[in-house]
């Protein structure tokens, strides 16, 4: 994964500088902006609570790793449309995939791993797996990288909120599939 180029963050600071100079722009601005650090603050929380949830599973305390998760399924939902508990999930399985990999900026053995281990997981755990590979095709990657990616995934689910389509009932089991599976990619790196 690479950093976005210099124009990409050009390109952000144009539209920012093109939206201030439109009536209210300040204003919608700085309100975009407020939102922004409210969902840092929640993915915050989001992350802390999956931490905490992953240290019971790992000391077999699975009825605290239960209150933990629904604790993360209850944090605010922002924007009207991302869950800001499903998303830190999410991004810490995504970091997970990726920081070891890219060590010292290498990117060698991405994805071998995961790839791996996709076989063998349960169906929350996979398809939390799944769609944080899928996330991960946002960022600039090789193309044989991508390639694997899309061999097991749907680009497009990126676009979808975390966990989608999973039931209100199965939401503490699939959290804690995507928990489990960080904590096993931490044991097997």
């Amino acid at each position: 994964m690479t950093i976005p180029s210099e124009d990409a963050f050009a390109r952000i600071e144009h539209e920012r500088d093109r939206s201030s100079s439109r009536p209210l722009g300040d204003l919608r601005r700085a309100e975009g902006e407020r939102r922004l650090e409210g969902f840092e603050v929640w993915l915050t929380a989001g992350e802390t609570l999956a931490e905490k949830a992953i240290a019971a599973i790992d000391t077999g305390d699975e009825e605290r790793a239960e209150r933990l998760a629904r604790r993360i399924i209850a944090l605010p939902v922002i924007d009207e449309s991302t869950p800001s508990g499903l998303m830190a999930v999410s991004v810490l399985l995504m970091n997970e995939i990726v920081d070891p990999s890219f060590e010292g900026g290498e990117g060698r053995g991405f994805l071998d791993l995961p790839l791996r281990l996709l076989p063998t997981l349960d169906e929350p755990a996979a398809d939390a797996l799944r769609y944080a590979l899928a996330a991960i095709t946002a960022y600039e990657l090789p193309a044989a990288v991508r390639d694997r990616i899309r061999a097991v995934t749907l680009p497009e689910r990126r676009f979808d909120p975390p966990f989608a389509g999973v039931s209100d009932e199965q939401l503490p089991a699939a959290v804690i599939a995507a928990l489990r599976l960080v904590l096993r990619l931490r044991a097997e790196d």
